[in-house]
């Protein structure tokens, strides 16, 4: 899995406060009362968050977690064609540790036996002229895929505090951490904070 920041707004806080203020045709330029404003939307009024985007560039991640990314709004995406694109047989293995163990090794052979049949009946399916847009029907939900996808800072707070959660499957949470990870040098402090304050009671461990 790998995550690029390739595009953001280059000072969230000035807009994002700029916004907010022209509801109340309010104009005040401190740095103090920008950073009151910002808190007080955060438990009141989050649409002036929308106006901060971030476009991130995602490869090596599975068509499972696309599937639970697209789930996720306002944002905008651009993913990698299987109509367009043949499929290289790379794939995503999910972490087993939490199996028993006398039944992990058994568990993960047929997994990666799975992983391999599907891939071979895909090529083999290609080699005797089947359109790739038609072959891609036997590929495996593990299949990697790419995709580019610029979300605003509201949708981003919503996707950290949802994919970041105990709960959340493993992937899409260590895709969610990466991105916070990448990216909250660039958010206002006081959304650090408050997401990290939001998390401790989601049961993040």
């Amino acid at each position: 899995m790998r995550v690029q920041l390739i595009s953001s707004t280059p000072d969230p806080l000035w807009i994002i406060t700029k916004a907010a203020r022209e509801c109340y045709d309010s104009h005040s330029t401190t740095i103090s009362s920008d950073h009151k404003l910002f808190l007080a939307m955060l438990r009141r009024d989050e649409t002036p968050l929308e106006h901060a985007t971030f476009t991130f560039r995602i490869t090596d991640v599975s068509r499972t977690l696309t599937h639970q990314l697209v789930r996720h709004r306002i944002a905008s995406f651009n993913q990698q064609s299987q109509r367009y694109v043949e499929a290289d047989g790379h794939h995503y293995t999910p972490n087993l540790d939490y199996m028993d163990p006398q039944y992990k090794q058994y568990a993960v052979a047929k997994y990666d036996s799975a992983m391999q049949f599907a891939f071979d009946r895909y090529f083999e399916l290609i080699d005797l002229g089947i359109k790739r847009e038609d072959a891609r029907y036997v590929l495996p939900n593990a299949t990697f895929s790419s995709l580019i996808m610029t979300m605003n800072l509201r949708s981003l707070r919503r996707l950290f505090l949802l994919r970041l959660s105990s709960k959340a499957q493993a992937e899409i949470r260590d895709l969610a951490m990466l991105i916070l990870t990448i990216t909250c040098g660039k958010f206002p402090i006081e959304l650090t904070t408050d997401i990290t304050t939001i998390l401790s009671t989601l049961g993040h461990d």
